[in-house]
């Protein structure tokens, strides 16, 4: 094959790759792919295939680099407003949050962002239903707080009934809630 199908086929088998290797390696990778993206920067499928890494990287480093990594993704999703690259900076908010909990505020209004720009994208739902969990989780000092975001998870829930994960996520928050207060079932009123 020539040399730019040849390239394309290592670069796409190293981003699969990154997903089960340490830090050390991922950095690796990543430094790899880079050096191709450069010679080939016209080519989108590279920068989706570098966010892959990236997303894999954010949940092995410390958070301050989880947060460049984070906005790094952030901006190639900016240069290419795609749906593959929307998805992709979904599960990257996603991902922050277990690296880093105080970025919870931010990647809650940036997923919803990418939620009314793609309602119908599966994992992008997902992903918004999962922040919205574990924003719920992070708000058990305020029950008022908790109680709204539960209240959003509801409404997305009904949007997407056949949508499993968001139905788990759902379940999950509610069983959350009701550890947390006592006045759990407020939802079965209504």
């Amino acid at each position: 094959p020539d040399l730019q199908e040849l390239i394309s086929e290592y670069v796409e088998v190293l981003g699969e790759y990154s997903t089960y290797v340490d830090k050390e390696e991922c950095r690796r990778i990543r430094n790899i792919v880079l050096s191709y993206c450069e010679r080939f920067s016209d080519n989108r499928n590279y920068k989706q295939i570098l966010v892959r890494i990236d997303i894999s990287l954010i949940g092995q480093v410390e958070e301050k680099e989880g947060v460049i990594l984070l906005k790094e993704i952030q901006n190639i999703y900016k240069e290419n407003p795609l749906v593959e690259t929307a998805t992709l900076y979904a599960e990257a908010l996603c991902e922050i949050l277990y690296v880093r909990e105080s970025y919870y505020k931010t990647a809650l209004k940036e997923v919803k962002l990418l939620y009314n720009s793609y309602p119908d994208n599966t994992q992008i739902v997902s992903a918004y239903a999962s922040i919205l969990f574990i924003v719920i989780e992070l708000q058990e000092k305020n029950k008022q707080a908790a109680k709204k975001t539960l209240l959003e998870l509801f409404s997305v829930a009904k949007k997407y009934p056949k949508n499993s994960a968001v139905q788990d996520y759902l379940q999950d928050a509610k069983n959350a809630f009701s550890f947390n207060y006592k006045d759990a079932v407020f939802w079965e009123k209504k």
